[in-house]
């Protein structure tokens, strides 16, 4: 039980946490599926664009509708990262709209309902309105928002995301929102290490083996000494001249008989 505990002990302390980062300010001219997924109703449409004036770099990434005038269109990405047990999760992210209405997001709802805003999701079904998006701000604004995960009942799971939604229905420059620089940063609470497998305990032929070795290293060990220091005719045993090397090598054999037995025990504990 003492072992057990032990490796238990020291499996806690190799779990720890690290530093982790998810940022994209879609750079790569496209937009990434293995990061995102895309969402879109009626003629929503989602562009990576080089046009617009981007907060940094020469892309960024765009919200609207590609019929001017006709139905409103919900469009959205949000993110494919797995942050299961992540803490300390921090967002922030550069927005604009184009004479985009203000259209308001409700507090909560299905991701059906949701419209000029930023919002999470928990369980991947209800989405909760975390920045609400205001009208016409027609050139770059940063929004923050901080330990996001404490909105959420419980600890963090891979159904968590956060995503970005415009609702409107005319393209750039009538409506849309354009969204740069996203970076969400956090602890990722890393796997604990595995500990080893028990050996196997000891049976059969290799349990005798290893249970005599230590007692006939034991006997060698005292025939040496008793020959050597307590030798006489009357017990049949001739002294013999012994010095100080000689009395070092049985002491070491007798050690080595005796370590081998307590570890023989401990092997059976």
């Amino acid at each position: 039980m003492k072992n057990f505990l032990l490796v238990l002990i020291i499996v806690c302390f190799l779990s720890s946490v690290s530093a982790a980062n998810f940022s994209d300010g879609f750079e790569s001219g496209i937009i990434n599926v293995a990061d995102w997924t895309e969402y879109t109703t009626n003629e929503g449409r989602i562009r990576v664009l080089d046009t617009g004036s981007p907060h940094e770099g020469i892309y960024h990434v765009g919200l609207d509708d590609s019929v001017g005038g006709g139905n409103s269109s919900q469009t959205a990405i949000y993110t494919k990262t797995n942050f299961t047990g992540a803490t300390d999760l921090n967002l922030g992210v550069w927005a604009k709209e184009a004479s985009d209405e203000d259209d308001d997001c409700p507090a909560s709802g299905a991701i059906t309902t949701m419209r000029d805003c930023i919002a999470y999701t928990c369980d991947g079904i209800t989405w909760f309105r975390l920045i609400d998006l205001p009208g016409l701000f027609g050139s770059y604004t940063e929004f923050k928002s901080q330990n996001i995960e404490d909105n959420c009942p419980t600890d963090l799971n891979s159904s968590f995301a956060i995503g970005f939604f415009q609702y409107d229905n005319a393209g750039f420059d009538i409506d849309g929102i354009y969204f740069d620089a996203i970076d969400i940063n956090y602890n990722a609470e890393e796997a604990p290490a595995t500990a080893p497998a028990p050996a196997p305990p000891l049976s059969g032929l290799s349990l005798i083996v290893v249970g005599i070795l230590p007692i006939l290293v034991i006997v060698f060990g005292l025939r040496r000494v008793l020959n050597n220091n307590m030798g006489s005719p009357e017990f049949g045993m001739i002294p013999q001249k012994t010095d100080f090397k000689d009395t070092i090598r049985n002491a070491i054999i007798l050690i080595i008989g005796l370590l081998v037995m307590v570890l023989f025990i401990f092997a059976l504990a």
